[in-house]
Parts: structure tokens; sequence; C-alpha cells
């Protein structure tokens, strides 16, 4: 047997390179996946009536969602769908944008997201 020729020793190089290319492989396909992680996410789909929708979560997770509107609290519970999104009306919440001062979803995972809702330019109470 040839020692740089036709033997083992090509052999095991192509072996070893092969083992090597999986490995970068499959190093680089966890690194993409973790990257492109999907991040719970809240929005205000409709004001009349006040309509949520959530995307992001746990497929069929059960969410509850949360909403603080002139000095009251209300919540929902509901399950989110196969791809992990949602949609949820308040029909007795006040849809005032002075009023609204947070709406939030938390799922049983242990995902949360909230609404973050611009600065309302509303008057100041007039001063006796």
């Amino acid at each position: 047997m040839k020692p740089d020729g036709g033997g083992i020793v090509p052999l095991m190089r192509t072996t070893l390179a092969l083992i090597v290319g999986a490995a970068a492989l499959a190093s680089a396909t966890v690194g993409t996946a973790a990257t492109s992680a999907v991040h719970p996410g809240l929005r205000l789909a409709a004001v009349k009536p006040l309509t949520v929708r959530g995307t992001g979560f746990v497929a069929r997770e059960l969410v509850t969602v949360r909403v603080r509107a002139a000095g009251t609290r209300t919540s929902k519970r509901l399950r989110a769908g196969s791809a992990g999104g949602f949609v949820v009306r308040f029909d007795r919440v006040a849809v005032d944008p002075c009023a609204i001062s947070s709406i939030a979803a938390a799922g049983a995972s242990g995902r949360a997201a909230a609404v973050k809702l611009p600065p309302a330019q509303c008057p100041q109470p007039p001063v006796p």
C-alpha cells in the first residue's frame, strides 16, 4: 500500500472533511434558527370597538389580554391560533385616547407583549 496514494490516508481525509462540513452546516443552521426567533407583538387593529391583534405567541397557548382605561381594568383570556396569533375585541371599553393607559398580553409560556401607545395630546384640566 502506498502511504499517500489510494490507501487509508485519503479515506481518512475524506471522512474528516465530511465530518467537519456536517458540523459547520449544523452550526450554521442552529445559529440561523436562534436569530430568527419570533418575538410576540401586540397592536391596535381598530378603535371602535377596541380590537387588539397579537402575533408571535406559541401556537394554541392560552393568552390573557389586559386593558386599563379610564380607571377601569378589564381582561380576556383566549387561545392563540395555530400560527400563534389572535384578535380580541373589547366591546365595553370606552375608546378615548386620553383614557387608555395600557394594553398588554401575556401567554402561558411566559411570552408577553404590550401596545406602545403614543403620548396623547390631551388638554390639561382647568386650574381653579
